[in-house]
Order: C-alpha cells, then structure tokens, then sequence
C-alpha cells in the first residue's frame, strides 16, 4: 500500500525570529540567532558585493543607477503588503528602519570568505542565471550575482548562462578575499534569499567561511 506524502510546508516566521503561525514577515533588526538560511527553500539567492569601481571584473554589465529613494519605496511597498502599515514609514536610513524578511546571519567587524558560497548553491541545485554591477549614490558599486534554484526558479528567470573565463577567475578571487561584514536574510518561499558582503579587507586572511552543512548556509570556521 503505498504512503500519501504530503509537500513540505514552511512554519511562518515570527517578528521576534521565532517561527508562528500566519504572522507577518515584517520584523524590526533587533536581535540576531544567526541559524542560518535553509536552502530547501528559496526560490533564487541574490549575493550582492559593495565594492569600488576598480575592483569590478571587466566585461560585467552596469545597470542603471541605485536610488535610496527608490529602494525606501520598495521597502515601503513590502511593509505594506504584509500588513505592518505603520512601520513601512520608517526611513530607509534611521534607526528601527524595517527590512522584509528574517535576518538570519549578521556578522560584522568580522572576516569571512564567500569562496565555498558558489559550490554551495551548486550542491543544492542552484545555477547561476545573472551577473551586474549598479552604481550606488554613494559611488560605490553593488555587484549582483543571481543563482536560480532548479525546481522553484520563479517565472522569468533566464536560464543558466556561461562566463567568460576571465570573468569567472575574478568573481572567484573577490568571493575568496576577506569581507568585513555579511548578513544573510531570508525573505521567504517567493522571493530571492540575499547575501550582502561589505567592507572587503583586501590582504586579509578571512577568518570564517561562508558555506552550507547539512543544506543550511551558515558561517563555519575554517578547518
């Protein structure tokens, strides 16, 4: 007789970081478990380097600029759509500003290395479908690269695309050099996790990687 087996459903996620049930995803930056981001779940990982202009690997195309005011108004969208009305004023650049999603790696002042990051994906059936670079108003350069999981890809994603070796080799040694800070957020089933790496330390030996056990992207010290 065979076993009726039922989808594999995600516990909802709680404002304090916890997990409950039907509450919003919207939740204040107060405090940090640093559990980790599950893989068995996301449909895309967005990784996002803050870097300067100099260091982005020739080849890569630039889109068009990032505005702040842009970004606040997105955020403000998202807070909205998951009910926390009031919240989704906060200023995108005061403190208490309200992100969407579940913060689930926040490691600053520290020195971690995203060089497994990519056989990482690679093992949980992720594949590489975008790679560009956008100017911030700062001046700094956010380098985008965008990994597609295999099954829960959402609509519109492009399919896998190849790199240039060039381009592959210098990907490759940004994601081994030393970044200051990393914060992984979990964003839920429909939307792109992200992993966002500022403050490279270039000439630093990274003290922490970040890679995936048991398929749970997490920080692990180096062997």
């Amino acid at each position: 007789m065979e076993m009726e087996t039922q989808p594999r459903t995600r516990p909802a996620i709680r404002r304090d970081g916890g997990r409950g049930e039907g509450v919003s995803r919207i939740h204040a930056d107060v405090s940090v478990a640093n559990t980790g981001l599950d893989l068995g779940y996301p449909p895309a990982v967005m990784v996002k380097m803050v870097l300067k202009r100099h260091l982005v690997p020739a080849g890569v195309e630039f889109t068009d600029p990032i505005k702040a005011k842009e970004r606040d108004a997105q955020h403000k969208a998202k807070a909205k759509e998951a009910g926390d009305v009031g919240k989704a004023y906060q200023g995108r650049h005061r403190p208490g500003r309200v992100d969407t999603g579940e913060q689930v790696i926040k490691r600053e002042q520290g020195s971690v290395s995203a060089d497994f990051l990519r056989r990482a994906l690679s093992a949980n059936d992720f594949y590489l479908t975008a790679v560009y670079a956008a100017e911030r108003e700062d001046g700094k350069i956010v380098l985008t690269i965008i990994y597609a999981h295999d099954e829960r890809a959402p609509d519109g994603v492009e399919t896998p695309i190849e790199l240039d070796t060039d381009v592959q080799t210098a990907l490759r040694e940004l994601s081994q050099m030393a970044w200051a800070n990393c914060y992984v957020w979990d964003n839920g089933d429909e939307k792109p996790a992200t992993v966002n790496l500022s403050g490279l330390l270039q000439g630093q030996k990274p003290k922490q990687l970040l890679t995936s056990r048991s398929g749970r992207l997490q920080l692990v010290d180096p062997a």
